[in-house]
Protein backbone atom coordinates (compact mmCIF):
# COMPACT_ATOMS: atom_id res chain seq x y z
CA UNK A 1 0.00 0.00 0.00
CA UNK A 2 1.11 3.81 -0.91
CA UNK A 3 0.94 6.51 1.64
CA UNK A 4 -0.20 10.02 1.55
CA UNK A 5 1.69 12.72 3.80
CA UNK A 6 -0.01 15.88 4.38
CA UNK A 7 0.56 18.70 7.12
CA UNK A 8 -1.88 17.91 10.18
CA UNK A 9 -3.68 21.11 9.33
CA UNK A 10 -4.38 20.23 5.62
CA UNK A 11 -7.73 18.83 6.96
CA UNK A 12 -9.01 21.49 8.28
CA UNK A 13 -8.73 23.56 5.15
CA UNK A 14 -12.12 24.24 3.23
CA UNK A 15 -12.25 27.32 0.64
CA UNK A 16 -14.14 30.70 2.14
CA UNK A 17 -15.71 31.94 -0.84
CA UNK A 18 -17.12 34.38 -1.68
CA UNK A 19 -15.47 35.84 1.86
CA UNK A 20 -12.32 35.66 -0.01
CA UNK A 21 -10.42 39.22 -0.48
CA UNK A 22 -8.24 37.52 -3.07
CA UNK A 23 -10.44 35.08 -5.51
CA UNK A 24 -8.41 32.50 -7.06
CA UNK A 25 -10.92 32.89 -9.89
CA UNK A 26 -9.71 36.25 -11.12
CA UNK A 27 -6.28 37.38 -12.59
CA UNK A 28 -5.48 34.03 -12.91
CA UNK A 29 -6.18 32.01 -16.64
CA UNK A 30 -7.92 28.73 -15.75
CA UNK A 31 -7.12 25.74 -17.88
CA UNK A 32 -9.48 23.17 -17.98
CA UNK A 33 -8.78 19.32 -17.85
CA UNK A 34 -9.64 17.15 -21.14
CA UNK A 35 -11.98 15.08 -19.20
CA UNK A 36 -13.55 17.90 -18.14
CA UNK A 37 -13.63 19.80 -21.48
CA UNK A 38 -15.60 16.79 -22.93
CA UNK A 39 -18.13 17.34 -20.30
CA UNK A 40 -18.81 20.79 -20.93
CA UNK A 41 -19.00 20.12 -24.65
CA UNK A 42 -22.05 17.71 -24.36
CA UNK A 43 -24.07 20.58 -21.52
CA UNK A 44 -27.57 21.21 -23.22
CA UNK A 45 -29.59 24.21 -23.16
CA UNK A 46 -28.82 27.87 -22.45
CA UNK A 47 -25.98 27.35 -19.62
CA UNK A 48 -24.09 24.80 -22.04
CA UNK A 49 -24.44 27.16 -24.80
CA UNK A 50 -22.67 29.88 -22.35
CA UNK A 51 -20.05 27.60 -21.05
CA UNK A 52 -19.07 26.57 -24.88
CA UNK A 53 -19.14 30.22 -26.12
CA UNK A 54 -16.72 31.14 -23.11
CA UNK A 55 -13.89 28.46 -23.46
CA UNK A 56 -10.87 28.32 -25.80
CA UNK A 57 -10.00 25.51 -27.00
CA UNK A 58 -6.79 23.53 -27.01
CA UNK A 59 -4.01 24.98 -29.50
CA UNK A 60 -1.48 23.12 -31.43
CA UNK A 61 -0.15 26.36 -32.67
CA UNK A 62 0.30 27.62 -29.38
CA UNK A 63 0.28 24.67 -26.91
CA UNK A 64 -1.96 25.98 -24.92
CA UNK A 65 -4.32 24.12 -23.00
CA UNK A 66 -8.40 24.83 -22.85
CA UNK A 67 -8.91 27.38 -20.23
CA UNK A 68 -11.87 30.00 -19.58
CA UNK A 69 -11.99 33.15 -21.65
CA UNK A 70 -11.37 36.06 -18.75
CA UNK A 71 -13.55 38.65 -18.52
CA UNK A 72 -12.58 42.10 -19.36
CA UNK A 73 -11.45 42.85 -15.62
CA UNK A 74 -9.62 39.75 -15.58
CA UNK A 75 -12.37 37.38 -13.80
CA UNK A 76 -13.53 34.22 -14.52
CA UNK A 77 -16.74 34.37 -16.55
CA UNK A 78 -18.61 32.29 -14.47
CA UNK A 79 -17.19 34.03 -11.21
CA UNK A 80 -21.13 35.63 -10.74
CA UNK A 81 -21.09 38.80 -9.03
CA UNK A 82 -21.57 37.56 -5.36
CA UNK A 83 -18.16 36.23 -6.37
CA UNK A 84 -19.59 32.40 -6.37
CA UNK A 85 -19.13 30.28 -9.12
CA UNK A 86 -22.42 29.31 -11.50
CA UNK A 87 -20.73 26.24 -12.50
CA UNK A 88 -20.97 25.28 -8.95
CA UNK A 89 -23.90 25.97 -8.91
CA UNK A 90 -25.45 24.49 -11.73
CA UNK A 91 -23.80 21.35 -12.04
CA UNK A 92 -22.53 20.95 -9.08
CA UNK A 93 -18.90 20.52 -7.65
CA UNK A 94 -17.77 17.01 -9.13
CA UNK A 95 -17.80 18.82 -12.23
CA UNK A 96 -15.34 21.76 -11.51
CA UNK A 97 -12.66 21.44 -13.64
CA UNK A 98 -9.48 19.38 -11.65
CA UNK A 99 -7.74 22.81 -11.03
CA UNK A 100 -10.59 24.25 -9.69
CA UNK A 101 -11.28 21.27 -7.41
CA UNK A 102 -7.58 20.83 -6.28
CA UNK A 103 -6.50 24.86 -5.57
CA UNK A 104 -4.39 25.67 -3.56
CA UNK A 105 -3.56 22.13 -2.74
CA UNK A 106 0.05 20.95 -4.36
CA UNK A 107 1.03 17.37 -4.66
CA UNK A 108 4.61 15.59 -5.20
CA UNK A 109 4.87 11.90 -5.81
CA UNK A 110 7.16 9.48 -4.98
CA UNK A 111 8.70 5.78 -5.21
CA UNK A 112 6.27 4.32 -2.49
CA UNK A 113 3.56 7.26 -2.03
CA UNK A 114 3.00 11.37 -2.74
CA UNK A 115 2.91 14.16 -0.66
CA UNK A 116 0.20 16.98 -0.41
CA UNK A 117 0.16 20.59 0.77
CA UNK A 118 -1.48 23.33 1.00
CA UNK A 119 -0.28 26.85 -1.51
CA UNK A 120 0.52 30.04 0.76
CA UNK A 121 -0.95 32.05 -2.39
CA UNK A 122 -4.44 31.50 -0.53
CA UNK A 123 -5.51 33.22 2.34
CA UNK A 124 -7.63 30.91 4.07
CA UNK A 125 -4.54 28.51 3.31
CA UNK A 126 -1.65 31.04 4.82
CA UNK A 127 -4.09 31.88 7.63
CA UNK A 128 -3.59 28.10 8.65
CA UNK A 129 0.14 27.68 7.80
CA UNK A 130 0.65 31.04 9.92
CA UNK A 131 -0.86 29.65 13.19
CA UNK A 132 0.80 26.38 13.33
CA UNK A 133 3.45 26.66 16.50
CA UNK A 134 4.82 23.51 17.55
CA UNK A 135 7.11 20.75 15.68
CA UNK A 136 5.74 20.36 12.28
CA UNK A 137 3.13 17.26 12.69
CA UNK A 138 1.97 15.01 9.68
CA UNK A 139 -0.78 12.86 8.91
CA UNK A 140 0.59 9.34 6.97
CA UNK A 141 -2.62 7.56 4.96
CA UNK A 142 -2.66 4.10 2.97
CA UNK A 143 -3.83 5.76 0.09
CA UNK A 144 -5.71 2.29 -0.59
CA UNK A 145 -3.78 1.39 -3.95
CA UNK A 146 -1.53 -1.56 -4.03
CA UNK A 147 2.45 -0.21 -4.90
CA UNK A 148 4.42 -3.06 -5.83
CA UNK A 149 7.85 -1.60 -7.79
CA UNK A 150 10.02 -3.92 -9.45
CA UNK A 151 13.46 -2.63 -7.67
CA UNK A 152 15.80 -3.16 -9.73
CA UNK A 153 19.36 -1.40 -9.65
CA UNK A 154 17.74 2.00 -10.68
CA UNK A 155 14.99 2.18 -8.58
CA UNK A 156 17.03 0.78 -5.30
CA UNK A 157 19.30 4.07 -6.09
CA UNK A 158 16.28 6.15 -6.10
CA UNK A 159 14.58 4.92 -3.52
CA UNK A 160 18.18 5.48 -1.35
CA UNK A 161 18.15 9.19 -2.32
CA UNK A 162 14.57 9.97 -1.89
CA UNK A 163 15.49 8.71 1.82
CA UNK A 164 18.06 10.17 2.65
CA UNK A 165 16.43 13.85 1.35
CA UNK A 166 13.21 12.54 3.58
CA UNK A 167 15.64 12.09 6.46
CA UNK A 168 17.76 15.09 5.99
CA UNK A 169 14.57 17.37 5.86
CA UNK A 170 13.03 15.99 8.87
CA UNK A 171 16.99 16.62 10.06
CA UNK A 172 16.26 20.29 9.35
CA UNK A 173 12.75 20.67 10.83
CA UNK A 174 14.15 19.27 14.28
CA UNK A 175 16.54 22.58 13.30
CA UNK A 176 13.86 24.87 13.46
CA UNK A 177 11.78 23.40 15.79
CA UNK A 178 12.20 20.60 18.17
CA UNK A 179 9.65 18.27 19.65
CA UNK A 180 9.22 19.86 23.05
CA UNK A 181 6.70 22.45 23.90
CA UNK A 182 6.61 25.81 21.22
CA UNK A 183 8.66 28.74 22.22
CA UNK A 184 7.25 32.15 21.42
CA UNK A 185 9.35 35.38 22.38
CA UNK A 186 12.19 34.74 20.46
CA UNK A 187 14.81 37.42 19.24
CA UNK A 188 17.03 37.98 16.18
CA UNK A 189 19.92 36.75 17.59
CA UNK A 190 17.60 33.79 18.06
CA UNK A 191 16.24 33.83 14.51
CA UNK A 192 19.57 35.12 12.70
CA UNK A 193 21.67 32.19 14.27
CA UNK A 194 19.12 29.33 12.80
CA UNK A 195 19.31 31.19 9.60
CA UNK A 196 22.81 30.54 9.63
CA UNK A 197 22.67 27.10 11.39
CA UNK A 198 20.23 26.25 8.47
CA UNK A 199 22.90 27.33 5.69
CA UNK A 200 25.42 25.60 7.63
CA UNK A 201 24.01 22.42 7.83
CA UNK A 202 22.66 22.90 4.10
CA UNK A 203 25.79 23.13 2.67
CA UNK A 204 27.63 19.77 4.35
CA UNK A 205 24.09 18.24 3.29
CA UNK A 206 25.42 19.31 -0.27
CA UNK A 207 28.18 17.70 -0.27
CA UNK A 208 26.57 14.27 1.33
CA UNK A 209 24.07 14.18 -1.49
CA UNK A 210 26.31 14.84 -4.30
CA UNK A 211 28.86 12.18 -2.90
CA UNK A 212 26.09 9.98 -2.76
CA UNK A 213 24.37 10.89 -6.13
CA UNK A 214 28.00 11.09 -7.71
CA UNK A 215 29.50 7.80 -6.67
CA UNK A 216 31.94 6.62 -9.42
CA UNK A 217 33.99 9.93 -8.43
CA UNK A 218 32.23 11.93 -11.36
CA UNK A 219 31.56 14.56 -8.96
CA UNK A 220 29.70 17.68 -9.54
CA UNK A 221 32.75 21.29 -8.73
CA UNK A 222 31.24 21.50 -5.29
CA UNK A 223 33.32 24.43 -4.45
CA UNK A 224 30.75 27.25 -4.74
CA UNK A 225 29.02 25.50 -1.94
CA UNK A 226 32.08 26.30 0.73
CA UNK A 227 31.20 29.04 2.78
CA UNK A 228 33.45 31.96 1.96
CA UNK A 229 36.01 33.20 4.53
CA UNK A 230 34.67 36.04 6.24
CA UNK A 231 31.07 35.51 5.18
CA UNK A 232 29.72 32.48 7.14
CA UNK A 233 26.95 34.28 8.30
CA UNK A 234 23.83 33.59 6.29
CA UNK A 235 22.41 36.52 8.19
CA UNK A 236 25.02 39.02 7.88
CA UNK A 237 25.17 38.43 4.14
CA UNK A 238 21.43 39.42 3.94
CA UNK A 239 20.82 42.19 6.72
CA UNK A 240 22.79 44.99 5.28
CA UNK A 241 22.51 47.60 2.86
CA UNK A 242 24.10 46.30 0.15
CA UNK A 243 22.83 42.96 0.30
CA UNK A 244 19.58 43.65 0.45
CA UNK A 245 19.80 47.01 -2.23
CA UNK A 246 21.40 44.59 -4.63
CA UNK A 247 18.46 41.71 -3.87
CA UNK A 248 15.36 44.28 -4.58
CA UNK A 249 16.86 45.03 -7.70
CA UNK A 250 16.91 41.26 -8.18
CA UNK A 251 13.33 41.11 -7.58
CA UNK A 252 12.51 43.40 -9.38
CA UNK A 253 14.20 41.87 -12.77
CA UNK A 254 12.17 38.98 -12.06
CA UNK A 255 8.37 38.64 -14.16
CA UNK A 256 6.16 40.89 -12.60
CA UNK A 257 2.43 40.10 -12.50
CA UNK A 258 0.79 42.09 -9.93
CA UNK A 259 1.13 46.07 -10.05
CA UNK A 260 1.15 45.87 -6.15
CA UNK A 261 3.85 43.52 -6.25
CA UNK A 262 6.22 46.64 -8.13
CA UNK A 263 5.25 48.96 -5.98
CA UNK A 264 5.88 46.71 -2.51
CA UNK A 265 9.67 46.18 -4.31
CA UNK A 266 9.85 49.87 -5.44
CA UNK A 267 8.69 50.95 -1.86
CA UNK A 268 11.15 48.41 -0.02
CA UNK A 269 14.22 49.68 -2.62
CA UNK A 270 13.11 53.00 -1.35
CA UNK A 271 13.38 52.69 2.55
CA UNK A 272 15.98 49.63 2.83
CA UNK A 273 18.17 51.65 5.12
CA UNK A 274 15.15 53.03 7.60
CA UNK A 275 13.63 48.97 6.86
CA UNK A 276 17.49 47.23 8.24
CA UNK A 277 17.46 50.52 10.85
CA UNK A 278 14.08 49.53 12.56
CA UNK A 279 14.58 46.00 12.78
CA UNK A 280 14.93 45.31 16.11
CA UNK A 281 12.37 47.89 17.21
CA UNK A 282 10.06 45.80 14.93
CA UNK A 283 11.39 42.41 16.34
CA UNK A 284 10.16 43.49 20.13
CA UNK A 285 7.08 44.85 18.83
CA UNK A 286 6.12 41.35 16.81
CA UNK A 287 8.41 39.35 19.65
CA UNK A 288 5.55 36.71 20.28
CA UNK A 289 5.05 35.89 16.50
CA UNK A 290 8.52 35.77 15.45
CA UNK A 291 7.49 31.65 15.72
CA UNK A 292 5.67 32.11 11.84
CA UNK A 293 8.80 33.03 10.66
CA UNK A 294 9.89 29.38 11.54
CA UNK A 295 6.51 28.57 10.24
CA UNK A 296 6.97 29.94 6.73
CA UNK A 297 11.05 28.39 6.63
CA UNK A 298 8.90 24.88 7.23
CA UNK A 299 6.33 25.60 4.55
CA UNK A 300 8.78 26.15 1.77
CA UNK A 301 11.01 23.41 2.69
CA UNK A 302 8.09 20.57 2.94
CA UNK A 303 7.12 21.95 -0.83
CA UNK A 304 10.55 22.91 -2.06
CA UNK A 305 13.20 20.61 -0.45
CA UNK A 306 12.54 17.33 -2.18
CA UNK A 307 12.63 18.41 -5.75
CA UNK A 308 16.90 18.02 -4.78
CA UNK A 309 15.85 13.86 -6.16
CA UNK A 310 15.42 15.08 -9.40
CA UNK A 311 18.14 18.32 -10.05
CA UNK A 312 20.53 17.78 -6.99
CA UNK A 313 20.25 20.87 -6.10
CA UNK A 314 19.60 21.01 -2.14
CA UNK A 315 21.50 23.82 -1.19
CA UNK A 316 19.31 25.74 -3.95
CA UNK A 317 16.00 24.80 -1.98
CA UNK A 318 17.51 25.80 1.08
CA UNK A 319 18.53 29.11 -0.09
CA UNK A 320 14.95 29.09 -1.26
CA UNK A 321 13.52 29.03 1.61
CA UNK A 322 15.78 31.17 3.45
CA UNK A 323 15.49 34.21 1.20
CA UNK A 324 12.06 34.07 1.35
CA UNK A 325 11.26 34.12 4.99
CA UNK A 326 13.23 36.98 5.37
CA UNK A 327 12.24 38.77 2.17
CA UNK A 328 8.22 38.40 4.03
CA UNK A 329 10.27 39.82 6.94
CA UNK A 330 11.12 42.75 4.98
CA UNK A 331 7.65 43.30 3.43
CA UNK A 332 6.42 43.12 7.41
CA UNK A 333 8.90 45.93 8.97
CA UNK A 334 8.35 48.21 5.73
CA UNK A 335 4.82 47.70 6.36
CA UNK A 336 4.76 48.28 10.33
CA UNK A 337 7.22 51.48 9.78
CA UNK A 338 3.78 53.21 7.23
CA UNK A 339 0.79 51.47 9.68
CA UNK A 340 2.27 51.31 12.92
CA UNK A 341 1.04 47.77 13.24
CA UNK A 342 1.45 44.30 11.46
CA UNK A 343 -1.78 42.70 12.13
CA UNK A 344 -2.98 39.01 10.73
CA UNK A 345 -4.91 40.07 7.51
CA UNK A 346 -1.85 42.36 6.48
CA UNK A 347 0.07 39.38 6.97
CA UNK A 348 -1.59 36.45 5.15
CA UNK A 349 -1.81 39.33 2.43
CA UNK A 350 1.99 39.78 2.02
CA UNK A 351 2.47 36.10 2.26
CA UNK A 352 0.10 35.39 -0.40
CA UNK A 353 1.02 38.29 -2.53
CA UNK A 354 4.89 36.85 -2.16
CA UNK A 355 3.86 33.22 -3.26
CA UNK A 356 1.73 34.33 -5.78
CA UNK A 357 4.87 36.37 -7.61
CA UNK A 358 7.51 33.78 -6.71
CA UNK A 359 6.43 30.37 -5.70
CA UNK A 360 3.48 30.28 -8.55
CA UNK A 361 6.11 31.68 -11.40
CA UNK A 362 8.48 28.86 -12.37
CA UNK A 363 10.77 31.14 -13.88
CA UNK A 364 10.90 33.38 -10.85
CA UNK A 365 11.25 30.52 -8.48
CA UNK A 366 14.44 28.66 -10.34
CA UNK A 367 16.36 32.10 -10.83
CA UNK A 368 15.51 32.96 -6.80
CA UNK A 369 17.14 29.19 -6.02
CA UNK A 370 20.27 30.14 -7.78
CA UNK A 371 20.49 33.67 -6.04
CA UNK A 372 24.21 33.47 -5.38
CA UNK A 373 23.28 35.64 -1.56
Amino acid sequence: MGYIRRPSYYKNFQCISSRCTDSCCTEWEIDIDSDTLAFYQQVPGAFGKRLQEHIALPSEETDEPAHFIQTADERCPFLNDCNLCDIFIHLGEEHLSQICTHHPRFYDWFLNGEEAGLGLCCEEAARLILLETGFPEFELLEDGLENEISKDEDICFEEKIEQTLFSMRDQLFHQIKSDSAPVKGKSIADFDELMNSLFRTAVHMQDTLDTLMFPSGEEEDTSCFELPSGFEDFSVRFWNDTSLDSLLGFFLSLEINDPNWWNQLNSLKKNSSRILLARKDFADFYQEKFYEYEQLLIYFLYRHFMKARIDGALLDAVRFALISSCMIQVLDIDTWLKTGTLDPVQQVDICKLYSKEIEYDEDNTLRLSMYGL
